[in-house]
């Protein structure tokens, strides 16, 4: 992690309180099935589960401290929080203020997992160990978070993925990270549900531009129709648009990555340090 893994500190940066003894903490876990031993445990509420329910298996695992939103009189130190969700928020964005590498956020009707794939298989082998992804599609706000949390000090580079299936969701997942890249990998017709037309999947995806720093790169593929709806949104920021074919395919993917990189190289010396905003 960046930030400083002592309780105390982990308490002040959640605006929780630490009741016990402070120590040093190896990570923070939200789930009993992955704790190790010096872990801290945060009991997260959802409308189906309340991690509150495994306070005992989650010290047997080894966990030293709780995140708690009650009492707890046990023979271990907990932080106390009005809610433990925010609490997980408020250390996801201390994390990304601490990360001073540079962050690229990839989003798209298809294709979005195998894109950052490829693209941390060819810039992992280039420079291991100083590339992170999020796993797997964690792609919503808690897997936002989730990944945020997993950044540490060898991390110079960091490809998130962001998901959709609501009006301002995008909107809020890349204002929470401001990308140095966004990548949109296409526009297509999933998720309508929830956009109800490809204008509305075009205006929802597209707000991913608006969070890109102003010295940014923005990546799109899609189709000249909608040209002048995405120049309007990446405004005077550096806009690449890939040529869109009826099905994305690996090579569309591999093309899309292949981009990011050579944006990347625009704004990175050798060193693979972070450019100068």
């Amino acid at each position: 992690m960046l930030i400083d893994q002592k309780l105390i500190k982990l308490a002040e940066i959640g605006k929780g309180k630490l009741i016990g003894e402070d120590s040093s903490f190896y990570k923070i876990s939200t789930d009993t099935r992955s704790i190790n031993e010096g872990d801290v445990f945060l009991a997260l509420k959802g409308d189906t589960y309340d991690g509150h329910d495994y306070l005992d298996e989650a010290i047997k695992k080894g966990a030293i401290c709780l995140i708690l939103e009650n009492e707890f009189k046990g023979s271990i130190s907990y932080i106390k929080t009005s809610s433990t969700n925010l609490f997980l928020e408020n250390i996801a964005k201390a994390q990304r203020e601490l990360f001073t590498g540079s962050v690229i956020a990839i989003t798209g009707s298809n294709g979005k997992t195998s894109t950052k794939q490829i693209l941390f298989d060819l810039l992992e082998s280039f420079y291991p160990k100083k590339v992170f992804k999020s796993p797997g599609n964690w792609n919503n706000k808690l897997g936002l978070f989730y990944s945020l949390l997993e950044l540490n000090k060898s991390h110079q580079l960091a490809i998130f993925e962001l998901g959709t299936n609501a009006k301002g969701e995008i909107k809020d997942l890349s204002s929470f990270i401001t990308p140095d890249i966004g990548a949109i990998t296409n526009i297509g017709r999933s998720h309508l549900e929830g956009l109800l037309d490809i204008e509305g999947v075009l205006e929802e995806k597209t707000d991913l531009f608006n969070s890109v720093h102003l010295n940014g790169i923005c990546l799109i593929r899609l189709k000249k129709e909608f040209f002048q709806k995405v120049k309007e949104k990446s405004r005077l920021k550096n806009l690449i648009i890939l040529e869109e074919s009826d099905k994305l395919s690996f090579d569309q993917n591999m093309e899309m990555a292949l981009s990011i990189i050579s944006s990347i190289n625009d704004m990175l010396d050798q060193k693979f340090l972070p450019y100068t905003r």
